[in-house]
């Protein structure tokens, strides 16, 4: 009887990233529920450029369905953000709007992108590519960036470590799941004891509404060098739910 051995797959992350710089309006068109706004790129989709490149959040949606939106050069980065869940890029946006695994999306990206098994190797060589001089920023999306930056650090010092008595609504969030005593969880996690959740509203003045203010668990998120990017936010109820807002 003569049997068959599966050829392995391997695939490496930074190769197939490759592939797909200047590719990712396609990919995302492809691959996810934003091909709206991936269709209407014309590398001025910021929040601040054409509402046409903007789509309904994948994750929550939104009343305006323009919370979505991408960078200026999300065509060679992968980058883009909902007004509410955050900014995401390259395989991390296609894992947050489509709820997918690592290993998934590389697949499906590698997919996309006709990459064959042979070139799917550590030992494939991407063609070398055009150098692309990085935007540089306005004075409006520098001061933006640096509000932002100033925000999450007011609430990340606001925030209390999860062995504080003030962040049992942490402790009982984690419990309700399964996860018992999660200790410290490294220190990446902390409590706050109340951030407001907006949302598009256009009926409202100034275009967005206050739902209310929530114990919030912030995580600190990190690229693949380690180096702190962003925080994510779960808004949960004082005895440790999942909070009645969208995401």
């Amino acid at each position: 009887m003569v049997t068959t051995t599966k050829k392995k797959r391997y695939l490496e992350a930074s190769d197939i990233k490759d592939k797909a710089r200047g590719n990712w309006m396609y990919l995302f068109s492809t691959l996810t529920g934003i091909g709206n706004a991936a269709d209407n790129f014309n590398g001025n989709g910021s929040s601040s450029g054409s509402a046409n490149a903007r789509s309904a959040c994948p994750v929550h949606g939104g009343v305006s369905n323009k919370a979505f939106y991408f960078f200026n050069d999300a065509n060679e980065t992968g980058a883009g953000g909902c007004n509410s869940c955050g900014v995401h890029s390259d395989f991390g946006l296609i894992m947050w709007a489509n709820g997918w695994e690592y290993r998934r999306t590389l697949e499906a990206v590698a997919d996309a992108l006709d990459i064959d098994e042979s070139e799917r190797k550590r030992t494939y060589k991407p063609k070398p590519q055009e150098q692309i001089k990085p935007r540089e920023l306005t004075a409006a999306e520098l001061e933006k960036n640096l509000n932002l930056k100033n925000k999450m650090s007011q609430q990340w010092r606001e925030a209390y470590p999860l062995n504080k008595g003030k962040a049992k609504p942490a402790r009982l969030y984690f419990k309700q799941r399964g996860l018992g005593d999660i200790g410290l969880l490294g220190g990446e996690v902390r409590l706050h004891p109340g951030i407001k959740y907006w949302v598009e509203d256009k009926d409202c003045k100034f275009g967005y509404k206050c739902l209310g203010t929530f114990p919030c668990i912030i995580s600190t998120v990190r690229n693949k060098d380690g180096e702190p990017t962003t925080l994510h936010y779960t808004y949960i109820t004082k005895d440790g739910k999942k909070a009645d807002v969208p995401c």
